[in-house]
């Protein structure tokens, strides 16, 4: 008992210890690969967010771009040739007003004629109503400006000088990534934010060469306009108002030029066209840029507002999960057939453990008797013939319980082994049990009992392995004469034989206390007969059960037991 405690402890142990190695693994594996979806996630919005600055930037860099190549002449009513000026009528979906402020401080509009120019804009196919829009913006221009710098005056008003302001385009130099840090390649984030920084410097790199390019092509008007400067426009918050600001010199004057862009629709445009790759995105100003502002937009003064949270995808059944899965199936099939092989191993050393016990015992009583018996027979001390007789008889007796036992436990042997071989042969069911008659016959004698054998069809024929039946019906009666008589009175063992649909059927019934319910399913194993059952009154190992219904099923029929009103019964098919 001991012994098994051990092999059961050390069985569980190490099953414990490779269960929670293996869990811990798979826990390792299963959060790398949570954090590879986390990390694929964030990529994944990343890459989008560059796509959307992209689109952003490419929108508002053609609008910077259209706008640029108006020349200075253009922020007139009446330009110097007598025409009046293209932005009379606007110029374009997202400018609200182009206004221009002299050095007194006088701001004008192209978009605000007096009443001469308000007939030929009118006469020139421009509306009234659009043009009265514009004379309610300028109102509302003039009310910004004085409200944004109170206290001063004009030119040095509205914007003493731009690059003090907002220099735009030095925010945007190309920045380089630094790769030479491994830490920085190991975590995302940081990672993300340098390439973001990069690609944001490229852009703003690209803009600043495609307007230096534009302002370097644009032409005068003609020879009198020859003189005119313009510098590039730069972007100014006014409270939540966006407006672009150049510089203009014309033949010696210094202007500034300005636009007064419709900020919310420009903002509804540039995040429309960006729903594709961030629905919930946003915009939001940004009055000084940084190089560590890598969403912020290069053509203009926004930041972009990410609102998508990073969330792993559902992994599903990635071969990580199905190779997991298998391992822990495999590892449990393990667990059990390694469980199995104890239990058969425990088992085993209990059964030689029982053997051993049972078989010294019934090996013990005969040969104490033969000892015993011939030492006094040899030393002369059994005077009479009478009683010398019935020594010898009683040592016959015991030699033959001895050869009954040597013969189960070799015949059981040869069975483990596979060595036992059945040679059939044709009979009758009466020339069959004939055969075995005498012998059951004499057993059930010696324990002064009666012998009962109906056989209701002796002429049906059978084909089966004679020595086999014979060993199996002396097992059950010795075991009906050992175990199914009465305590007291003249007990009686009954064999019969019947025929049913072609098969032959042997019972071998007693008298005796019968069988408990709860003994039958562990009836057919093994040396069952325990150790405190061989040390009764009763010899045995309890081979004999087990021994008859393996040699009934090598002959192709069974042996059970049937539920009787007294007594245990017995019933031998035979195909």
């Amino acid at each position: 008992m001991k012994r098994s405690f051990l092999i059961w402890g050390s069985l569980l142990l190490c099953g414990a210890l490779i269960l929670g190695a293996f869990g811990f693994l798979s826990r390792a594996l299963l959060d790398s690969e949570q954090q590879r979806l986390v990390d694929q996630s964030r990529a994944d919005l990343e890459e989008r967010s560059r796509l959307a600055l992209s689109q952003m930037d490419g929108v508002a860099t053609g609008l910077l771009i259209a706008e640029s190549q108006r020349a200075a002449e253009e922020f007139q009513v009446t330009m110097p040739d007598g025409q009046l000026s293209p932005l009379v009528a606007g110029s374009g979906d997202f400018v609200r007003l182009n206004f221009e402020i002299d050095s007194e401080g006088q701001i004008r509009s192209p978009q605000i004629p007096n009443a001469q120019e308000k007939l030929r804009a009118l006469a020139s196919g421009v509306e009234g109503e659009t043009l009265q829009k514009f004379e309610q913006d300028f109102v509302e221009l003039k009310r910004v400006l004085n409200q944004s710098y109170e206290g001063k005056k004009g030119f040095q008003m509205a914007c003493a000088n731009v690059n003090e302001l907002v220099d735009w385009g030095q925010a945007f130099e190309v920045q380089k990534p630094d790769w030479s840090t491994p830490s920085q390649l190991k975590q995302e984030a940081g990672y993300q934010t340098q390439f973001n920084n990069a690609t944001r410097s490229k852009r703003g790199a690209v803009l600043k060469d495609t307007l230096e390019k534009v302002v370097d092509n644009r032409s005068p008007l003609n020879e009198l306009t020859a003189r005119n400067s313009l510098g590039a426009y730069e972007p100014l918050w006014l409270g939540e108002e966006l407006f672009l600001i150049r510089e203009s010199n014309r033949a010696g004057v210094l202007y500034r030029q300005g636009i007064w862009l419709q900020t919310a629709k420009l903002r509804e445009s540039l995040l429309d066209g960006v729903k594709e790759w961030l629905p919930e995105a946003g915009l939001e100003k940004v009055s000084n840029v940084e190089a560590t502002q890598p969403l912020a937009l290069v053509a203009l003064p926004w930041q972009l507002v990410r609102q998508e949270p990073v969330v792993a995808r559902a992994a599903g059944w990635t071969p990580l999960r199905v190779s997991l899965l298998m391992g822990w199936l495999a590892l449990g099939l393990a667990l059990l057939a390694a469980g199995s092989l104890v239990r058969g191993v425990v088992r085993l050393s209990e059964r030689r453990a029982d053997f051993v016990s049972s078989v010294t015992h019934e090996l013990r009583t005969p040969l104490t008797t033969f000892r015993l018996y011939s030492g006094m027979l040899v030393d002369g001390m059994v005077p009479g013939k009478e009683q010398q007789d019935n020594y010898l008889r009683t040592m016959s007796t015991e030699a033959g319980r001895l050869h009954h036992l040597v013969e189960n436990v070799l015949a059981y042997s040869r069975l483990e082994k596979g060595g036992q071989g059945v040679r059939k042969e044709k009979t009758t069911l009466g020339a069959l049990l004939l055969r075995c008659e005498d012998r059951l016959r004499e057993r059930v004698a010696q324990e002064e009992a009666d012998f009962v054998l109906v056989n209701e069809e002796p002429d049906f024929e059978i084909e089966t392995d004679i020595s086999g039946v014979e060993q199996i019906l002396f097992n059950l009666v010795d075991n009906a004469c050992k175990y199914g008589l009465p305590e007291s009175g003249r007990g009686e063992v009954r064999i019969e034989a019947r025929v049913k649909k072609g098969e032959a059927f042997v019972r071998v019934c007693d008298q005796g206390s019968g069988i408990r319910f709860s003994e039958r399913r562990r009836l057919f194993r093994p040396f069952h007969k325990s150790a405190l059952a061989a040390a009764s009154s009763k010899p045995g190992v309890g081979l004999g059960l087990s021994l008859c219904r393996r040699l009934a099923r090598m002959l192709g029929g069974d042996l059970t037991i049937e539920k009787v009103p007294q007594g245990a019964c017995f019933q031998l098919k035979l195909r």
